[in-house]
C-alpha cells in the first residue's frame, strides 16, 4: 500500500512500536500484513502465500485499477473519499443505490473450483439492501455468486447460485461493528461456504 515499503534483512531487522494501552487486547484480535520474501542471494524474489494464486487486487487508492493483473475496473457513479478510508490515501465510496464498478475481463472470474473473496467494508448509513459484490450473467440475470449487506438487520449475505438451489451464509455484524470498518472474507471449498468477519468465522 502507499508509495513505499519497508525492507527487513531477515537477520535481526525489526520494527518496534512504542508501548501503548491500545495494544492491550482483552479478546480476539487480528494482525495483518503484506509480505514479499526474497531468497538467499537476492537473485529470485517469490511472493508470500498472501499473494499465491491471487487473481485481482483493488486498492481503490484513487483509481479502480487491478494492482495484481489487468482486470481493471470502470466506475459508474462511484467516487473516492480521502477522509473515509481504511488503508492508503483514499477509499471507494458507493451511494448504496446504483453506484458500481464494472470489471474488465469478467470471464476471468468464472470460478469452477474453490475460491475466496475478501474486502474492507464500512456502512455509512441506510437500512436497505446494499449489493457489495456480484458476478451477474447479463443474458438471464443469474448470479453465480454475490455478497450483500442489509442495514435493517445488520447482516452480511454470501450466496452462491440463485433461488432454491443457492447456498447462502448470513452472519450478522455486531452493533459495535456496524458503523466501523470490517474485514469480510467469503470462502468456497467444495460444498462448504463460509464467511469470516474480522478474522473470525461467523457463519457456514
Amino acid at each position: 500500500f502507499g508509495i513505499s515499503a519497508a525492507i527487513f534483512d531477515g537477520d535481526g531487522d525489526k520494527l518496534t512500536v512504542p508501548a501503548s494501552s491500545g495494544f492491550n487486547f482483552d479478546g480476539d484480535y487480528t494482525i495483518e500484513g503484506w509480505v514479499q520474501t526474497e531468497q538467499s542471494g537476492g537473485a529470485t524474489t517469490t511472493p508470500s502465500t498472501l499473494d499465491t494464486d491471487l487473481l485481482a487486487y483493488y486498492k481503490m487508492d484513487n483509481d479502480w485499477n487491478d494492482s495484481k493483473g489487468l482486470n481493471h475496473g470502470t466506475a459508474s457513479g462511484a467516487t473516492f473519499d480521502d477522509t473515509n478510508k481504511k488503508v492508503g490515501t483514499h477509499g471507494g465510496f458507493f451511494d448504496g443505490g446504483d453506484d458500481k464498478v464494472i470489471l474488465a475481463n469478467e470471464e476471468n472470474f468464472d470460478f469452477t473450483g474453490d475460491f475466496s473473496i475478501s474486502f474492507w467494508f464500512r456502512n455509512t448509513g441506510g437500512d436497505g439492501l446494499q449489493l457489495l459484490l456480484n458476478k451477474r450473467d447479463g443474458s438471464d440475470n443469474t448470479c453465480p455468486y454475490q455478497i450483500w449487506y442489509r442495514g435493517s438487520n445488520n447482516r452480511i449475505t454470501f450466496a452462491l447460485g440463485q433461488g432454491l438451489s443457492s447456498l447462502v451464509v448470513q452472519p450478522t455484524l455486531s452493533q459495535a461493528d456496524s458503523a466501523n470498518w470490517n474485514h469480510i472474507v467469503g470462502t468456497v471449498s467444495g460444498d462448504t461456504v463460509k464467511v469470516y468477519i474480522n478474522g473470525s468465522e461467523s457463519g457456514s
